[in-house]
């Protein structure tokens, strides 16, 4: 089968054979495996026939992007965007909203004619303990005829919930799995003194070290100026710039780095450009970077100041959830135009965007949770990681832990089941 000229895998031919015979599906595959191919496919069927669709998602810079991928398919006069923060052709037939949105238009009996189908992206939510409802009650309101595309590369208890599903919307819905990714990942831990190694080489020199960042001293030269020696031997710690530094050696950007701080974004970007001998970008990609900084809107110069300027015009830019609206809409355009060679992001950056990252760093292993700061869960952990690797650019996608040597013995554990 094959759907705008390409050559369907087996899972989205698969998904799209389910559609055509009036099943919803529940698609799960891993990230960047192409699954928004199939919700391309029936948005477009359903704007064929003249009828209405909806494409949801959990995130605004989701939402965002997807309405800028189809007004450029469909035409903006077809394609609206309804956020939070945006209201955009509210009555177009296709339309791009957060989760929460499409519930609310529900719950309040509002008429949406026409609507063949609703996609649910990143539906694996509803395992989220707070906004997990939302995704319940979007499935169980939904008229009865509207087909249902929900996307995950995490979602659990498929089969049950795919049961249940078909028992609350009347109509089957099947499953649809894929477990390979279309480029494979490779994982690298890096530290200051050991270098960028492999999890096992990695663990083999911790251990020769004795878990600390210094070679063990002989016996018959421990004691006499011991403070002195260790205090002069004990490593600096590992930082983002130091990482930055053996990535661009190994020709390993663009590149992600998580960081779960929205300062610690903004410190970490102005920090590297400040640490830079030249530009990241060259001559003829800094002029496309200044016609977008350039252009007539009076939201983005208002928003714009002399000192974000030059980070973008490195190539190195940062995003989080606090960042004004049309500045997170820039850095997603330069992002995925490749003129972001280094993204420093909080989670908000992890979830359906299609960014064309070669790899993915993990500056820590902890995020704050709402009450406390927690290990990353291996979901959270492999949905961040899933970023890395660009199908037809890459033939991996590379994964690095910043990890001091000092630090290696406690997070091993964690780090285990990662993998």
């Amino acid at each position: 089968m094959e759907y705008r000229g390409l050559t369907l895998d087996t899972f989205q031919a698969q998904a799209i054979d389910a559609l055509q015979r009036g099943s919803s599906v529940l698609v799960c595959a891993p990230t960047g495996t192409g699954k928004t191919l199939i919700a391309d496919w029936i948005i477009e069927q359903a704007l064929n026939k003249n009828k209405q669709a909806v494409y949801t998602a959990p995130i605004k810079a989701l939402s965002n992007q997807k309405f800028r991928d189809y007004c450029g398919l469909h035409g903006e006069e077809n394609v609206g965007l309804v956020t939070g923060d945006l209201v955009i052709r509210r009555d177009a037939p296709c339309r791009v909203m957060t989760t929460e949105i499409l519930r609310n238009i529900l719950l309040h009996e509002q008429e949406v004619p026409d609507l063949a189908a609703v996609v649910l992206d990143e539906i694996h939510f509803l395992d989220d303990r707070e906004r997990g409802t939302v995704w319940e009650e979007v499935l169980i309101y939904l008229p009865p005829h509207v087909q249902i595309v929900g996307l995950s590369a995490t979602l659990s208890n498929l089969r049950d919930f795919a049961e249940w599903l078909s028992h609350v919307r009347g109509h089957p819905v099947e499953v649809v799995i894929e477990e390979t990714r279309a480029v494979p990942l490779e994982f690298r831990y890096f530290s200051r003194d050991l270098g960028l190694q492999k999890p096992s080489e990695f663990e083999r020199r911790a251990k020769k070290r004795g878990g600390r960042g210094r070679y063990e001293l002989p016996a018959k030269r421990r004691g006499r100026n011991r403070g002195r020696q260790d205090q002069r031997r004990r490593p600096r710690r590992t930082t983002h710039i130091d990482v930055f530094r053996v990535l661009q050696q190994k020709q390993h950007l663009p590149y992600l780095y998580f960081v779960f701080s929205r300062k610690d974004t903004e410190l970490c970007a102005r920090s590297l450009v400040r640490s830079l001998d030249q530009r990241l970008l060259s001559p003829e990609e800094q002029a496309r970077v200044q016609t977008a900084l350039n252009a007539d809107d009076p939201s983005l110069q208002s928003a714009l100041y002399p000192a974000l300027e030059e980070l973008y015009l490195h190539g190195v830019a940062f995003h989080h959830a606090g960042l004004h609206v049309t500045l997170k809409r820039l850095v997603e355009e330069l992002y995925e135009q490749r003129l972001i060679r280094v993204l420093y992001c909080t989670s908000t950056f992890a979830l359906g965007i299609n960014v064309p990252a070669r790899t993915v760093v993990f500056d820590g292993l902890q995020k704050y949770d709402g009450t406390r700061m927690a290990p990353l869960t291996t979901r959270q952990f492999m949905q961040k990681a899933g970023r890395a690797g660009r199908r037809g650019l890459d033939t991996e996608g590379t994964v690095v832990i910043r990890l001091d040597v000092d630090d290696f013995t406690a997070s091993k554990p964690q780090l285990d089941r990662y993998q």
